[in-house]
């Protein structure tokens, strides 16, 4: 009979302990529920996340993100759930296919384009070339002709 009764007791310890953890793990923590907030925006105000906005709509947005973790959905679903509610304009990443995809790739598309046009520019352009030019004196043909068009505007000019 007391071994019967030492069983009993330890089951029942053994219950209680179970269903406290379980509690525990079925009420989430403002951790828990902030960082899926950060990854989604506010319904009603624009560009800013939901963890950071105090409107009664994000209110009522972590406590349906608190209500599904409790119900054991992943940080996946919960965005699912809101996307699928609301369209993608809640996530504050983009997903990378459809225009998204092209969100994501733009940068590198960018980059691409910009390393072309140098390259194009670079090969069509032509190293300056430093060429000494000779020093003008009184007996080259150059400097007789720079003081005879010298002399020609002096005369021009009435001096």
């Amino acid at each position: 009979m007391r071994f019967l009764l030492r069983a009993l007791l330890l089951c029942a310890a053994v219950f209680l302990w179970s269903v406290s953890s379980v509690q525990a793990q079925d009420a989430p923590t403002d951790d828990d529920v902030n960082d899926i907030a950060k990854q989604l925006f506010c319904p009603t105000c624009e560009n800013i996340p939901l963890d950071q906005c105090g409107t009664d709509a994000c209110i009522q947005w972590r406590a349906t993100i608190s209500d599904l973790l409790a119900d054991g959905n992943t940080e996946a679903d919960i965005k699912a759930y809101f996307v699928a509610q609301h369209g993608e304009r809640v996530l504050n990443v983009p997903t990378a296919r459809g225009f998204g995809l092209l969100l994501w790739l733009s940068p590198l598309l960018f980059a691409v384009i910009a390393l072309g046009v140098y390259i194009r520019f670079a090969r069509n352009t032509q190293p300056v070339k430093v060429v000494q030019a000779a020093p003008v004196t009184a007996t080259t043909p150059q400097a007789d002709y720079i003081s005879q068009v010298e002399a020609e505007l002096d005369r021009r000019r009435g001096l």
